[in-house]
């Protein structure tokens, strides 16, 4: 994950997507980009309880 974080402050997250990568969550169930992020932030600080991350805007 590190590897696709362009630029992060404490308010916003710049993310390179892979190609082919889902960015939310559908009806397949595959694992989003969105939950990724949000797990790995929650690991990699050590967060206890949910992480909020919201979806501005997305290229693909």
């Amino acid at each position: 994950m590190e590897e696709q974080i362009v630029f992060e402050d404490n308010h916003l997250l710049v993310i390179n997507k892979k190609v082919g990568q889902l960015v939310q969550g559908d009806k397949t169930g595959d694992d989003s980009l969105l939950e990724l992020i949000k797990n790995f932030i929650k690991k990699r600080d050590n967060k206890p309880g949910n992480v909020f991350l919201g979806l501005v805007h997305r290229i693909d």
